[in-house]
């Protein structure tokens, strides 16, 4: 930590002013009228100010030739109730939310990630900040812990928007819930994928969620809305399903294909701001594979009975 200046911290016995009967007011009022000077009066236009010279200012021994008067009228030398000591301390008192704080800044070891060197600094405040100091994170730590308290939030909003739109889309409640039935093992899939390839959830892996939610919804809606015309035509809900799965399930592996080879070069990226783009592409690409993966099974399953 850096300082900035040297001060000098005066201590009051307050056991010896009290047997000396000068109270803390009356030298305080001397201490601040002799060195930060009071208004006594004016003259015309101008103050009247009482001070000591800046040659005694300058002196941090002057506190031997100063007096205060105790309860009993008596003038008692200051030296024999202060005591100076020489200390550093800031110019500057910085303050964070109304209290005084500081800032410590702290790089992370190579192969860290952030989650980890966070989960670090709370097991330590909890061992060594004292009950009546607060701590907060800035940076991009403040950025990963805010994009994780947000992430349930708009991930339930997405599916909810996305819900409303095949509603309305589809003109039932049902289909909707069918086109989204394989949105959770997607979510697991990215997780998972994150996890094997050392990912991290932060805001631009929360982006590749969202996103994955749209383009695996786009699935269901190839095989449903395929189902649906079938059964306008006259045919059962059971021989529609069938005949969708069989005719739907190269179109949704080729498309599952394009997009996972189109979300390869971000997942694989190198230079300059590689770590985002990697997350995107790790959650779009293990999302999609593992998503398609339950549903061609599903679809299989349909197919063979």
């Amino acid at each position: 930590m850096k300082w900035d200046s040297e001060q000098f911290q005066v201590n009051i016995d307050r056991d010896k002013a009290a047997d000396l009967r000068v109270t803390i007011p009356s030298i305080t009022n001397t201490l601040s009228t002799l060195i930060a000077g009071k208004l006594i009066g004016k003259t015309g236009d101008s103050n009247i100010w009482l001070q000591m010279n800046k040659s005694s200012l300058a002196d941090p021994h002057i506190f031997h030739q100063l007096y205060a008067r105790n309860n009993d009228g008596k003038m008692v030398p200051l030296s024999s109730l202060l005591s100076i000591s020489e200390i550093t301390s800031s110019e500057v008192y910085k303050h964070y939310s109304r209290l005084r704080a500081d800032t410590i800044y702290l790089s992370m070891a190579p192969n860290y990630k952030v989650s980890d060197a966070i989960n670090a600094l709370q097991t330590i405040a909890k061992e060594n900040v004292p009950d009546d100091m607060k701590y907060s994170f800035t940076g991009e730590a403040k950025s990963f812990l805010e994009s994780s308290g947000k992430t349930a939030f708009t991930f339930m909003l997405a599916l909810v928007f996305i819900y409303l739109v095949l509603v309305a889309q589809f003109e039932s409640f049902i289909d909707p819930l069918v086109i989204l039935l394989t949105v959770p093992f997607a979510v697991v899939g990215a997780m998972i994928t994150l996890k094997i390839f050392g990912g991290t959830m932060n805001i631009y892996s929360n982006i590749g969620l969202i996103t994955l939610v749209g383009l695996i919804a786009k699935h269901g809606i190839l095989i449903t809305d395929f189902a649906n015309r079938l059964r306008a035509t006259g045919k059962s809900i059971h021989d529609a399903v069938i005949e969708a799965a069989m005719l739907r399930l190269r179109p949704i592996l080729m498309t599952t294909a394009a997009m996972v080879l189109g979300a390869l070069p971000l997942a694989f990226a190198f230079g300059p701001g590689a770590e985002s783009r990697q997350q995107i592409g790790l959650v779009i690409a293990g999302g999609l594979i593992f998503g398609t993966f339950f549903r061609s099974l599903l679809f299989l399953s349909l197919i063979l009975i």
